[in-house]
């Protein structure tokens, strides 16, 4: 298959509602059971990824769908010139929410977060002292909650895990959902291609 028409997608969004956009409203017809791509569906395919890779390989593919929160953290990162948000996207509702374990400590903050860009920009905007920022996906929670870092950022839907880990938020950084990105020159395909989603 060519690689121009591969679409990398957010294996975490796609399990929450994108497999069934795509089928809805592109006729996109994958099989959910194949672990790395879904060859030939429309003269697709679909390329599995964690949501903060999709942006760094659009340079190999088509378009991709991620989150709103991994597309802001490479923005942040830099990368604002290379790729463009096309169309939001009605899945993958989030949140990314600063927590932590005390919010009373009196020095500049240690911090873990998943999405390390996105939480830099916020620490800076809302002028909050930090000491340095570890991109730890997976285990922000478990690291604020021994006392390894004063602050997490991590993408919460519901909101349980941190319930259930004694952490109390602090702040919510951003909304979040599924968004449809592409890299500048392959955006008039992209639109042609998903010219349905409105």
């Amino acid at each position: 298959m060519n690689e121009n028409n591969t679409i990398a997608v957010s294996e975490r969004l796609m399990s929450r509602g994108g497999w069934e956009f795509l089928e809805e409203n592109l006729r996109f017809c994958p099989d959910i059971n194949s672990r790395n791509e879904v060859p030939d569906c429309r003269g697709y395919g679909f390329a599995l990824l964690k949501s903060f890779q999709v942006p760094a390989y659009l340079e190999y593919c088509l378009c991709g769908i991620t989150g709103y929160d991994a597309y802001m953290d490479y923005i942040f990162s830099g990368n604002s010139n290379s790729i463009e948000r096309v169309e939001f996207l009605p899945f993958g509702y989030s949140k990314v929410v600063m927590y932590a374990k005390d919010a009373s400590y009196n020095r500049p903050a240690t911090v873990v977060a998943y999405y390390p860009s996105v939480a830099r920009n916020f620490l800076e905007e809302s002028n909050i002292p930090y000491a340095g920022i570890s991109w730890e996906p997976g285990k922000t929670e478990a690291l604020v909650k021994i006392g390894a870092a004063d602050l997490g950022v991590d993408v919460m839907e519901n909101g349980n895990t941190l319930r259930e880990t004694g952490l109390t938020i602090i702040d919510t950084i951003m909304e979040s959902q599924a968004v449809l990105i592409s890299t500048k020159p392959n955006i008039k395909k992209v639109r042609k291609v998903f010219n349905t989603v409105r």
